[in-house]
């Protein structure tokens, strides 16, 4: 990541999105949870133009206007928004309504990224920096300061001996809020920093802090009982607690380390544009949220658990899914047609197809190895699953497609065949700039130009906002689709998803 993109005249933010927050209520006493404003960082470089893979998080506090009927006002506010005919200034004149006093900044940025080339048994390797900032009153009456805070649930690895026993403690204590999922650590056990970690999701060690701080589960949690609806048992205890901090829910179910990318910023965008604009994770938890908001505005608590991270819809295709008898997993099946694969050797794994895989289904069947360094981990692989088009092996995690991934030549970009329809994918060798890698590493050519230049048209998986990716997949624009549908492509194959081959670059 440049710094000197925050600095350089060409780069804006971009408000992609606000956000209704009501459902964290339980975090601020007294209040009805929060209202957030979701910047990405952008630019347009003479006739390029892209977004840059980091969001700005302003979130305003929530509070009932003088008279109003508590947070069941607040809700009702909100809902009324979907019926006006103008609803950008509905949301100004209700929602988003005065008082807006900001209460902190949540930043997030791609740090580092390095190629599938270097790390193919990873599919590639990035790095996230995950910040707070709380707005702090400045002296003597003048506008607030920005101190760096801590991050929401996700314990510090330099806990002394004292702290880490007391916060075993707090948590063997309260397997209802690890259930429910709205535990709140205290601010005495919590990171200023940290840095979440892609591809391959929750697995990757660094995106575990209560494992690194506190030991597996089965010490954790010896003699604790857990029969909640949704965590039954220590590992899925664990598992949640890894999924409710910073790095952990960023890499649930995400893109590339986000859950919100905003909608396409060019509607006839064909190289560099999302279909859809959030992660399975947030799609999935919209329903839950919509829930808990229609429950509050009829003056009503929500009983209902927050979904785990990874697992916020069914069994469909892509989605995480229990793999042995552990209680808490073992209900995580696959819809019809589909089997859970073992990708990682984890306790999850991915709902897909049957050998012979069809074009856009995953392929490799691998064990994912844990650093103990700072070194990333590895991915040792131990089977592949054949092909059933003309290339049984597919493309491979060293070709930048985690996990594996069918494909077979078409003619048409847009066309469907099944649940496949025809693409763009880049690839390296021919093509007048001698394909992707070399086109942009080595030539230093606009992305945009490389990827028009190298791709070639490919049957992939077809998704839209009813049928999401699989992990480190996301939903591409697709020349002669509907702007809302579009392929499963690897998640660094746009350009607003990485830090290198932007033009803005070019100082």
């Amino acid at each position: 990541f440049d710094v000197g993109w925050l600095k350089d005249a060409r780069a804006r933010f971009e408000l992609v999105a606000v956000v209704n927050r009501l459902d964290r209520k339980h975090v601020r006493a007294g209040g009805c949870g929060e209202r957030r404003l979701i910047y990405r960082l952008a630019y347009t470089a003479g006739a390029a133009a892209s977004r840059l893979p980091m969001t700005l998080n302003v979130v305003l506090p929530q509070d009932p206007a003088p008279g109003e009927a508590g947070c069941a006002g607040v809700a009702a506010r909100w809902l009324a928004v979907e019926g006006a005919p103008d609803r950008a200034q509905a949301l100004l004149s209700g929602p988003l309504a005065a008082p807006r006093t900001v209460e902190r900044v949540e930043t997030n940025l791609q740090s580092v990224r390095i190629p599938s080339g270097v790390r193919p048994d990873l599919g590639g390797h990035a790095g996230y920096v995950l910040r707070v900032f709380r707005a702090q009153p400045g002296p003597d009456g003048r506008p607030a300061r920005l101190q760096v805070g801590t991050l929401e649930n996700t314990p510090t690895v330099t806990l002394d001996g004292a702290r880490r026993e007391a916060l075993r403690r707090y948590l063997r204590a309260r397997p209802g809020e690890i259930d429910s999922g709205l535990l709140v650590l205290p601010d005495e056990f919590l990171a200023r920093r940290s840095v979440s970690v892609a591809p391959r999701g929750v697995p990757r060690a660094a995106n575990r802090p209560y494992r690194k701080v506190l030991g597996p589960a089965n010490r954790l949690f010896r003699k604790v009982k857990f029969e909640g609806e949704l965590v039954r048992s220590a590992a899925g205890a664990l598992r949640r607690l890894e999924t409710m901090s910073c790095k952990g829910c960023h890499q649930s179910g995400s893109l590339a380390g986000f859950h919100l990318l905003g909608e396409a910023q060019d509607p006839q965008g064909r190289w560099n544009e999302v279909a859809v604009p959030f992660s399975r994770h947030l799609q999935g938890e919209l329903g839950w949220r919509r829930g808990f908001l229609e429950a509050t505005a009829r003056g009503e608590a929500y009983a209902v658990p927050r979904p785990f991270a990874e697992r916020t819809g069914g069994g469909a295709m892509g989605a995480p899914c229990g793999l042995g008898d552990d209680p808490t997993f073992k209900t995580w099946g696959c819809d019809a047609g589909l089997v859970c694969h073992d990708t990682l050797g984890d306790a999850l794994g991915v709902c897909g197809h049957a050998a012979p895989v069809p074009p856009g289904g995953l392929t490799e069947q691998a064990t994912l190895v844990p650093s103990k360094s700072k070194a990333p981990d590895r991915v040792r692989l131990r089977d592949r699953l054949a092909c059933s088009g003309p290339d049984p092996e597919g493309a491979t995690s060293g070709n930048g497609f985690p996990g594996g991934m069918c494909h077979a030549p078409c003619d048409a970009y847009g066309a469907r065949q099944g649940d496949a329809v025809c693409g763009p994918v880049p690839f390296d060798g021919g093509a007048l700039f001698g394909g992707f890698t070399h086109c942009l590493a080595r030539l230093g050519k606009p992305f945009a130009a490389c990827i028009a230049d190298s791709s070639r048209p490919t049957w992939l998986a077809h998704c839209d906002r009813a049928n999401p990716c699989r992990e480190d997949y996301l939903c591409a624009r697709v020349p002669g689709l509907p702007g809302d549908e579009g392929a499963c492509l690897p998640t660094y194959f746009l350009a607003q998803i990485r830090v290198d081959g932007h033009a803005l670059a070019d100082r």
